[in-house]
């Protein structure tokens, strides 16, 4: 029998470790990394803020939660509301020229007298007129504008007050309206008048005694006709106006800062949640 032939496997060589590696392999694009590097730092870092990012913040989260606030408290139609009127406030004393008081075709103009000051603010009249210097067309020569107010206190008042609230000498302010008619001369006409009628009120003396006195008014006063879009800016002038006399401005800023608050709280979550 013939043998079969051997075949020969090659004997691979014993594994020697590199003294070194090559070159190629550390090499590293130094330039790509500092970039790479760069962006992250950029998208991770914290900068400062800019003006315009702070000014953007202190409106819209804290001018802008007490306009929309007060633009919903201080209005005329607010103060409807309660039972008041928007208007301006005669002073009558005599040194003053004539008070002018805008009126619109076929609208209600109201506003105050100042007179003097008494006790609480109380007075009373058995009514209060408007007479013309001239004849007005729906209205004639006289009109009232405040109706009869009986008298409400009797020899003595008792007030309850806190120390320095001042409501045992309070301004008297008389309330008065006008009710014009569409048939009103055109805009820009100036109507001419006075307002008379009695007035009673406890006054307070020196001595901090009070003494129900009468005394006649006679305030001398001009009506300028203007457009209604007008008449309801300067009613919404005077909202204000009474608006900032009173302690209400408290209530409203109050209200306005827990309203930042709260924008500002969810602001914050909107855009913690938008970061993820």
């Amino acid at each position: 029998m013939q043998a079969a032939p051997s075949a020969t496997l090659p004997v691979a060589p014993p594994y020697a470790p590199p003294s070194r590696l090559p070159a190629h392999w550390g090499v590293i694009d130094t330039g790509l990394l500092s970039d790479a590097t760069a962006g992250t730092s950029a998208r991770s870092g914290h900068t400062a803020p800019r003006p315009l990012a702070v000014l953007g913040a202190i409106i819209f989260l804290m001018l802008l939660p007490i306009i929309l606030l007060a633009l919903v408290v201080v209005n005329p139609v607010a103060l409807y509301l309660e039972g008041r009127a928007a208007g301006p406030t005669l002073a009558t004393d005599a040194a003053t020229p004539p008070a002018a008081i805008k009126v619109a075709a076929g609208a209600t103009t109201a506003w105050y007298i100042q007179d003097g000051r008494s006790v609480s603010g109380l007075w009373a009249t058995p009514g209060l007129a408007l007479t013309f210097d001239r004849e007005v067309a729906g209205v004639g020569r006289t009109v009232e504008v405040t109706p009869a107010r009986p008298q409400t206190w009797g020899e003595t008042i008792t007030i309850v007050e806190r120390r320095g609230q001042g409501r045992s000498n309070q301004e008297t302010l008389l309330t008065a309206t006008f009710d014009s008619p569409s048939t009103l001369p055109p805009v820009g006409t100036v109507l001419a008048g006075r307002i008379v009628g009695p007035v009673t009120a406890p006054r307070l003396s020196e001595t901090s005694q009070f003494a129900t006195t009468t005394e006649a008014l006679d305030l001398p006063v001009q009506l300028v006709v203007v457009p209604a879009w007008e008449l309801w800016a300067d009613r919404f002038v005077h909202a204000c106006t009474l608006f900032f006399r009173e302690d209400r401005w408290l209530l409203v800023t109050i209200a306005a800062l827990l309203t930042w608050c709260v924008l500002a709280g969810g602001v914050a979550l909107v855009f913690r949640i938008g970061r993820r």
